[in-house]
């Protein structure tokens, strides 16, 4: 009887209703609320990233200009932290500098966490051959230690940034992809995954819309 009624029902209305839980500021508030301190650290990475971006705004000098005569001097209200052999701003080139550490440690985690969420999914959703050899590769690649793979990456691509972000993403996928994969497994199997398979919703929208979402409650409840 209510398989019948999920079939003629109209897709769209059952789809909206399965699965349905807050909206992303409601759970962003709840996290904050839970805890603080990861609520401060965040305002903390959103300040710095700040200060990167507006870096040219904010530095007072130029991050290769040069002052001689100024050369190894400290803390000061000219020179806030100082100066180095050159007579270059400390602050102005810590503030420039941190644009590119902030990229070089933000975008390849990005890129691995894309990577491993896909991988994740595929191997969890579809199993049998696609779940094998996923999950192969990715013992493959936690096999070999992080930094040695980042170097022979490095010395066979060449050295740049580009680069740079390959090696980085390459070590640490197989790691994100493990976890939304044994998340993947149990949330496949749920109530309303099922009935989302029965009004029609295509795979993909299952494993984005009503699974992966709620891969993060699973890993905290």
């Amino acid at each position: 009887m209510a398989d019948e009624m999920l079939k003629n029902a109209q897709p769209q209305e059952l789809e909206s209703q399965i699965g349905e839980e807050d909206g992303l500021k409601e759970q962003l508030l709840r996290m904050c609320r839970q805890n603080k301190l990861a609520a401060f650290s965040a305002v903390l990475i959103l300040v710095v990233i700040l200060m990167a971006i507006f870096a040219p705004v904010l530095a007072p000098y130029g991050e290769a200009e040069q002052d001689l005569i100024s050369r190894l001097q400290g803390p000061s209200a000219a020179h806030w932290f100082g100066t180095d052999e050159l007579g270059r701003d400390v602050f102005s080139r810590i503030l420039y500098g941190s644009r590119l550490s902030l990229t070089i440690g933000i975008l390849p985690s990005i890129i691995s966490l894309v990577v491993g969420i896909f991988f994740g999914l595929l191997a969890g959703y579809f199993g049998g051959w696609v779940d094998y050899v996923i999950m192969r590769l990715a013992d493959i690649m936690l096999s070999i230690p992080s930094l040695l793979l980042a170097m022979v990456v490095m010395y066979t691509l060449g050295q740049s940034t580009v680069n740079l972000f390959i090696a980085l993403s390459l070590t640490s996928w197989a790691s994100v992809a493990r976890v939304v994969r044994s998340q993947t497994l149990s949330l496949k199997e749920s109530e309303y995954v099922e009935a989302a398979r029965l009004i029609g919703v295509s795979n993909g929208k299952i494993m984005l819309k009503h699974i992966l979402p709620n891969a993060n409650k699973c890993e905290y409840n």
